[in-house]
């Protein structure tokens, strides 16, 4: 016999260490089958996956995160930037604080959205993402010089950067591009700000 089968204070620990692997199986099993249904397009089971992964796993901060992409994806500005305050405070990832300053750029909050981004490129200062989406942020904000220069930056970190190395060389358009509405975190529009859609 085994020394966690005879009920002394090992096994309740090889018990409680079995119910956490089965959860966090089941937690990796529902992520998997959310993010097909996404891909799918099948909002209904996504739906219904993302409540379950919310009853199962609550303080999971890619639970948290996810929850902010499905409001940004609904236009739910208000809903989103909660999402991602609540997966920062879990844990502090580039991904969240690019999201929401993507949020809070939706809801007008230009400041709000550029200190997020500086936050995103202390944790991750090598990458060019950030410093392209601090100029987007800046450009949508009538800030257009700090824009170039940021977008100038990503270059200098990634010369094959497209999205940056467009926008830096041809920084004459970019006021124009402003306002053409947002389909998700990377895209800056000043319309739509009321963050009243439902996720």
């Amino acid at each position: 016999m085994r020394f966690w089968q005879a009920g002394g204070p090992e096994s309740a620990r090889v018990a409680c260490a079995r119910s956490s692997f089965r959860r966090a199986f089941r937690v990796r099993r529902l992520y998997v089958e959310y993010f097909d249904a996404v891909g799918k397009a099948n909002e209904a089971r996504a739906l219904e996956l993302i409540q379950r992964l919310i009853r199962l796993a609550p303080d999971d901060w890619r639970v948290a995160f996810e929850l902010g992409q499905r409001a940004f994806r609904h236009r739910n500005w208000l809903l989103a930037v909660s999402a991602y305050k609540k997966s920062m405070a879990i844990t502090h990832t580039p991904a969240a604080y690019n999201s929401i300053a993507y949020a809070q750029a939706m809801l007008g909050r230009f400041d709000l959205a550029s200190v997020a981004l500086h936050k995103c490129i202390e944790l991750s200062p090598n990458e060019p993402n950030p410093r392209d989406s601090l100029g987007e942020i800046l450009l949508a904000g009538g800030r257009f010089q700090e824009a170039q220069a940021s977008f100038e930056k990503a270059v200098e970190l990634d010369p094959k950067s497209y999205a940056a190395l467009a926008r830096h060389r041809h920084g004459s358009l970019l006021p124009r591009q402003v306002g053409r509405g947002a389909s998700g975190p990377g895209e800056v529009s000043r319309g739509d700000r009321d963050g009243s859609r439902a996720a």
